[in-house]
């Protein structure tokens, strides 16, 4: 249960949180700046700067949620990356404005959190659409989140035993979780026999003949030793354990039942509880592989990615139909190192993130290439166009349409399917043009002051 909420208090933003919080009669707390916010009913300590009030509200917190409003300053992102690199230690998220509550709500109880912090990220410290904006935003969390929010709990955050050294944290117990946090080759012999076990505990349930189960488990353990010696190289998706053993008992399972009775291969429907054990349809954009794609790109990793999401999307919609539009998009996206992932060169290395990233979410789908593979296919067509009213009316309404698209995405599966993804490229392409500067306000965050 989440018994209280906390901010430093540092900016209108986060006074507006907490006003909000206040209302629902949430107890709060945090370092307030100004001794008038005591009004506010918080319990406060005496304001020793945000640095340290960050960190020290970071050490008593269970999560703590990194909220861009706006483009930042340089000390709005020396803030963030304080934070940001403390994640370690603590649990921290970053996210937009604009509609994340869900995610953080399902955060909210993978960690188990009871005391959770808010931290605002904006480029005015008093900027009173910042507040209105904060404050519609925890309405909201706190509406989705009513079942695990007690209202007027004790004031916990401030126990003593809460204030703990920023250390980083011991790994979880077993070699799959050691081995997702370090890639280390150590932990693979662990990692390959909790597999096994695995194989073992499912194959040996099945209403088939003992000898047939020993033939499946064999070749299974096969499979399954083969994907693990892959794995230090490969990137890892969530439940990436689970996805590959399964995976390697279905295909051994379904290469030794061919010769079964057709009864018999009936009966195996037990799998189905556990496992995909229906064959797909066919499709034409590959539709496993496809919906994998946008499987990542939704993932909640990528929330503090918002403009590498974007552009995920514009790959999966058909970017590379339009060459003005490709050939701008291209030349601003540039690797740390001033080398382009992309087919041309460009002279601009001024972004906040590496378009190396999108290799490594989609490694297993077969990195970029497979994306712009996939968008090809992908074809417009007007006839199933669902912004074309709004295309004809408004354009102003348009780009909200396709701005807000690109969040909703994160968490609405009926928007992953060619249709939703061509249209999105199409009106993007349309509403840009041959802009750069605007290109940039999708794709990349704006140039740096210099």
């Amino acid at each position: 249960m989440i018994k209280n909420i906390i901010t430093p208090g540092s900016n209108t933003g986060e006074l507006a949180i907490l006003r909000e919080a206040r209302k629902r009669n949430v107890t709060t707390g945090g370092w307030v700046k100004k001794i008038r916010h005591q009004s506010l009913g918080v319990h406060t300590r005496d304001y020793t700067g945000q640095s340290k009030c960050d960190l020290d509200n970071l050490r008593v917190a269970d999560l703590t949620v990194l909220i861009t409003t706006d483009d930042l300053r340089p000390d709005g992102w020396n803030r963030k990356e304080r934070i940001w690199k403390r994640r370690q230690c603590r649990n921290v998220v970053c996210v937009f404005i604009d509609g994340e509550q869900t995610s953080i709500v399902r955060d909210c109880l993978r960690f188990g959190v009871e005391v959770l912090n808010f931290v605002s990220l904006q480029h005015n410290q008093d900027c009173p659409e910042a507040s209105r904006k904060l404050a519609r935003f925890l309405s909201g969390f706190l509406e989705d989140a009513s079942p695990i929010v007690e209202r007027k709990a004790p004031s916990i955050w401030d126990d003593a035993a809460r204030f703990k050294p920023l250390r980083k944290r011991k790994l979880l117990p077993g070699p799959v979780a050691n081995f997702s946090r370090t890639n280390d080759r150590r932990f693979l012999p662990g990692v390959a026999q909790l597999a096994r076990d695995e194989i073992f505990q499912l194959v040996v349930g099945l209403p088939i003949d003992q000898s047939l189960k020993r033939q499946i488990i064999d070749d299974a353990t096969c499979k399954i030793e083969a994907e693990i010696d892959k794995l230090a190289t490969v990137g890892r998706q969530r439940n990436w354990f689970e996805n590959t053993w399964q995976k390697c008992a279905v295909e051994a399972a379904r290469a030794h039942v061919k010769s079964l009775p057709k009864g018999s291969r009936a009966d195996l429907s037990v799998l189905g509880g556990q496992l995909l054990w229906k064959t797909p349809k066919p499709d034409k954009h590959d539709a496993i592989k496809f919906r994998q794609m946008c499987e990542i790109a939704a993932d909640t990793r990528l929330r503090q990615d918002r403009f590498l999401r974007t552009l995920v999307l514009l790959y999966l919609g058909g970017l590379g139909r339009s060459k003005v539009a490709s050939g701008i998009v291209d030349g601003l996206l540039v690797e740390r190192e001033g080398k382009t992932i992309l087919k041309r060169k460009s002279k601009s290395s001024n972004l906040k993130y590496s378009p190396k990233e999108v290799n490594e979410r989609f490694q297993t789908v077969g990195k970029s290439d497979a994306l712009i593979e996939a968008g090809e296919a992908n074809r417009y067509d007007r006839l199933q166009d669902p912004f074309l009213k709004i295309a004809e009316t408004s354009r102003e309404g348009l780009e909200a349409e396709l701005f807000y698209m690109a969040d909703e995405f994160r968490r609405r599966q009926e928007l992953w399917n060619p249709k939703w993804l061509a249209a999105f490229c199409h009106w993007l392409c349309f509403l840009c043009g041959d802009d750069e500067t605007l290109w940039r306000s999708w794709v990349g965050p704006p140039i740096s002051p210099k």
